[in-house]
């Protein structure tokens, strides 16, 4: 018993189970520690048979994992009104093998959401039939019945969302009442990569909304930076210093320093909703009032004394680090026919420096969905944030 109390306890707590050789393991240093003092327990761990072996502890784990999700599909099915709706999300491991996720969410007996992991199941390929298979499968497994499916939700790949051919238009077949959603955290995701997509400033494409904690390391060690870079410049392989030099020539100017500056300020206010919206026991309502304070907070970033606040930090880092002055964009002078003799009511600097505020602006401004160019998607994204489910 104390054996199985000691693998319970390591995968409740997520630790790793053997090391690099079976006596360093976690599991073997914890019965250890339980067997001190207990001469019984030792003589179980010093007998001729192995009771801790990887076999004996991977079953282990299998029959714990079987009793919570009958626990879970228990809950469920106990309920006066069966209805739940499902969460399909996949990547592949590390030998390249698509893996697929999928939790249920549901509300309970005292009317509050929960979200329960239900495993992650191996698929042949990602083609809509397979997929869809596969989720319609594990509900027959697990005794969900497909009738009270209310919602299907995962991200926007065409073979996943695609409302003719797509999973969700095989399911939604199936079961018309079940109403499929766009992940949330996704089309943040979406909506940020549009957003950095309309600055000239040079800005990682993808995954923005986890990356503010990256942004906030450099900024914070900029100088070690500089100094590991030029180091790699000058004493790792050809690629890798070609790369190296050319990054150390990057974080030399100014330009960077502001453009991480305004990074940081719009995505960290993303990264929180980002959070917010992929809480287990989060509902609509709380949703769509996060996203509501997102934009307020976004909407003060709109201004010209929230953009000279950045830009004064900029300047006071490259200054300290000796860096590159922050270079002005050349801003183009409107011709005669356009302004006749009119004289021009700021100078070239203060221009220039508007236009580098209108970056910063953009940015903010598609997140909002205050933008109105001719840009479907990013128009469709930014919609996003009325509806969110």
């Amino acid at each position: 018993m104390k054996i199985v109390e000691g693998v319970r306890y390591l995968a409740r707590q997520g630790l790793a189970f053997r090391g690099d050789q079976k006596e360093s393991g976690n599991l073997s240093h914890l019965l250890k520690y339980k067997a001190t003092g207990d001469a019984e327990l030792t003589s179980w761990l010093k007998g001729p048979l192995d009771f801790t072996s990887p076999e004996l502890q991977n079953e282990l784990l299998k029959v714990m994992a079987n009793t919570i999700i009958k626990e879970i599909v228990s809950e469920i099915t106990s309920m006066p009104v069966v209805q739940f709706t499902i969460i399909i999300d996949g990547t592949q491991d590390i030998s390249g093998v698509e893996q697929e996720s999928i939790c249920v969410r549901f509300v309970d007996a005292d009317l509050q959401p929960k979200e329960d992991f239900l495993g992650i199941y191996q698929v042949s390929s990602t083609t809509v039939q397979n997929i869809a298979k596969m989720a319609c499968d594990v509900m027959t497994r697990l005794q969900l019945p497909l009738s009270q499916l209310r919602g299907h939700t995962y991200d926007g790949a065409a073979n996943m969302a695609g409302r003719l051919q797509g999973v969700q238009a095989i399911l939604r077949k199936e079961q018309p009442l079940a109403v499929y959603c766009h992940c949330g955290p996704h089309c943040v995701n979406l909506i940020t990569q549009a957003a950095c997509g309309a600055s000239p400033l040079p800005l990682c494409p993808t995954r923005w909304t986890v990356r503010t904690p990256a942004i906030r390391s450099v900024l914070k060690q900029y100088e070690s930076v500089l100094m590991a870079l030029d180091e790699m410049a000058s004493c790792s392989s050809p690629e890798t210093s070609a790369k190296a030099n050319g990054l150390h020539g990057t974080f030399l100017k100014g330009n960077t320093v502001l453009g991480l500056l305004m990074a940081e300020d719009l995505m960290g206010d993303l990264e929180c909703l980002n959070t917010s919206l992929q809480l287990r026991k989060q509902t609509v309502s709380g949703m769509l009032e996060a996203v509501d304070h997102v934009k307020t907070s976004m909407q003060v970033t709109r201004t010209e004394e929230h953009f000279d606040v950045l830009f004064s930090k900029a300047t006071a880092v490259a200054t300290k680090l000796d860096l590159q002055p922050i270079q002005i964009p050349h801003v183009r002078k409107p011709t005669k026919r356009y302004t006749g003799e009119a004289q021009q009511d700021e100078s070239a600097i203060e221009a220039s420096k508007t236009l580098l505020h209108s970056i910063g602006m953009t940015l903010a401004q598609f997140t909002t969905g205050g933008h109105n160019g001719h840009n479907d998607d990013i128009a469709a994204h930014s919609k996003v944030f009325e509806p969110m489910i």
